[in-house]
């Protein structure tokens, strides 16, 4: 990988208005890791640790609707977090296994996708798996600049 296309990479991601991150695992982001831009969050199949470390206002912190297409988020207070953000959403797949943790949310705050809307975004962060290297990438980046 080229410095020039890493920079790329993370100029489109710094500077994306909706923004798909596919299956980070349980990997803690860097605090530097910090998407500003990011209005819309998909959020596509990350593990419950990296839901817990990473899916938060620091790294988020103009966040307005999460589309979350992922497992369990492990705790109750990941949910919270954006509650107090002016029209803030989850959006969660249509499906019988909506998450407890997902129960105590006040309905204005959620919306259903539909099955089309949640098989375009599944399918567009199945694309973003290509990119897994660069990703891993840009993060040990981020990682080197704390230090």
């Amino acid at each position: 990988m080229t410095a020039t296309a890493l920079k790329q990479f993370a100029r489109q991601l710094e500077t994306a208005t909706n923004l798909i991150l596919p299956r980070v695992g349980n990997y803690i982001m860097p605090r530097s890791a910090i998407f500003p831009s990011a209005h819309a969050l998909t959020v596509y199949y990350w593990d419950k640790n990296g839901v817990y470390y990473n899916l938060d206002r620091h790294h988020f912190p103009n966040v307005k609707r999460i589309n979350y297409i992922s497992g369990s988020p492990g705790e109750a207070i990941v949910v919270s977090r954006f509650l107090d953000i002016s029209g803030f959403v989850w959006a969660l797949p249509k499906s019988p296994r909506h998450h407890r943790f997902f129960d105590f949310v006040d309905p204005k705050y959620r919306v259903l996708l539909e099955s089309a809307e949640s098989e375009t975004l599944s399918s567009a962060a199945e694309k973003m798996q290509v990119h897994k290297d660069i990703w891993e990438e840009y993060l040990v980046g981020k990682e080197r600049e704390l230090h």
